[in-house]
């Protein structure tokens, strides 16, 4: 693949490649082919030539520069035009370990290591997994395996919960629409935004409703009113968050917001009830 920058840095180095895709299998392929070249130690010549020999020497990179330039040759394996600094014997490299391949742009970035970093990068990489495998309970060939089993068991639970938290705001609706009072402030010790919003999307789907609803531990508020109300419970919403250092916004109908910890959550909720309690709010 064409290569169209390269970065040497001084903890990784870095070449973007143009080719419109780069797997794994070329990866471990070239760095399979590089790193043999590196232990049989090969020695590397320099030399000096003009642009109109380099056809026949098989350089494979096109030479757009002109006039004298300078060759590097890796016995036997490579030869490319480099103004560089060069190791004298490709054994000198130590190795070659690719860490990385991302999309930069319309390029292939591909990231790797030399040398002693490649041999800090693999012990790290072997320190990570293990301790992996630790903390999973099993042997470190076993962990992606185990990690792709835990992703899946977390994903059926988040699904189940959200289920559970969906049929609980509707009981929590529920109990307070069966109390028949049309102005509704509710604080909940536990719970978060979304359960707040389903709580409150129930509540005021029934008509004649103005609720406040809120949440300890997510510090959450959310003031919701039924289609057929009068009030503006997002000037509702800035009237009482906003002297707390709340932030947060919305329609007129439904609006939420959020305080910082300082913010006393019980007297918010007590001038909440008592603008519900105001006619015309």
């Amino acid at each position: 693949f064409p290569t169209v920058s390269f970065h040497l840095g001084r903890e990784i180095c870095t070449i973007d490649l143009d080719a419109p895709s780069v797997v794994p299998r070329h990866l471990a392929e070239a760095e399979r082919a590089a790193n043999g070249a590196i232990f049989e130690d090969r020695q590397i010549k320099v030399s000096f030539r003009e642009k109109e020999e380099l056809e026949g020497l098989g350089v494979r990179k096109k030479v757009d520069r002109e006039g004298t330039l300078r060759i590097l040759e890796i016995e036997g394996f490579d030869i490319q035009p480099c103004g560089g600094t060069h190791a004298a014997r490709t054994g000198q490299v130590g190795m070659i370990l690719v860490r990385k391949l991302e999309r930069v742009k319309q390029y292939w970035r591909v990231e790797f290591v030399c040398g002693q970093r490649a041999l800090a990068a693999a012990r790290g990489d072997c320190e990570t997994l293990g301790t992996a495998a630790r903390e999973i309970g099993c042997g470190m060939a076993e962990v992606p395996a185990m990690i792709t089993k835990m992703i899946e068991e977390r994903k059926a639970a988040h699904r189940e919960r959200g289920h559970l938290a969906e049929r609980l705001a509707e009981l929590e609706a529920g109990a307070l629409l069966a109390t028949a009072e049309r102005t509704i402030v509710r604080v909940f010790d536990e719970g978060d935004a979304a359960f707040l919003r389903q709580v409150a999307a129930r509540l005021a789907a029934q008509p004649g409703i103005r609720a406040v609803v809120a949440s300890r531990a997510a510090r959450h508020f959310i003031f919701a009113q039924s289609k057929d109300s009068a009030g503006d419970m997002n000037k509702m919403l800035r009237e009482v968050l906003g002297p707390a250092g709340g932030k947060g916004g919305g329609a007129k109908d439904f609006a939420q917001g959020t305080v910082p910890e300082a913010a006393n959550i019980d007297e918010l909720l007590s001038k909440a009830r008592e603008l519900l309690g105001r006619e015309g709010v």
